[in-house]
C-alpha cells in the first residue's frame, strides 16, 4: 500500500462569492484531483470541514498546516520560505 498520499480541506470562497470546502487528494509526486462543493454559509462549510478532517484522522491521516495557513494564525512567528 502506498503511504505516500496527501488529502488537504480547505474553505473558500470561488470567483463567484460561494462560500465552499476545496478538497484536494492523490499521491505525493502525482497529478492530483479535486472536488469543490458549495455550503449555504460559512458555518455549515467549517461544521462539513471538520466532520472530513476527523473522518481522515480516522483512516490514518496526521495533520499538517500550510505555511500559508501558519502565517495567518500567528504573524508573530517567522516562517522561511
Amino acid at each position: 500500500m502506498n503511504e505516500r498520499r496527501y488529502y488537504r480541506i480547505e474553505v473558500l470562497t470561488d470567483l463567484f462569492g460561494t462560500i465552499g470546502i476545496l478538497r484536494c487528494w492523490g499521491r505525493i509526486g502525482v497529478s492530483s484531483r479535486s472536488r469543490f462543493d458549495p455550503a449555504p454559509d460559512l458555518g455549515t462549510a467549517l461544521d462539513r470541514l471538520a466532520d472530513l478532517a476527523r473522518a481522515k484522522r480516522e483512516r490514518g491521516y496526521q495533520d499538517r498546516l500550510a505555511r500559508r495557513a501558519m502565517h495567518i494564525v500567528s504573524r508573530d512567528l517567522d516562517f522561511p520560505d
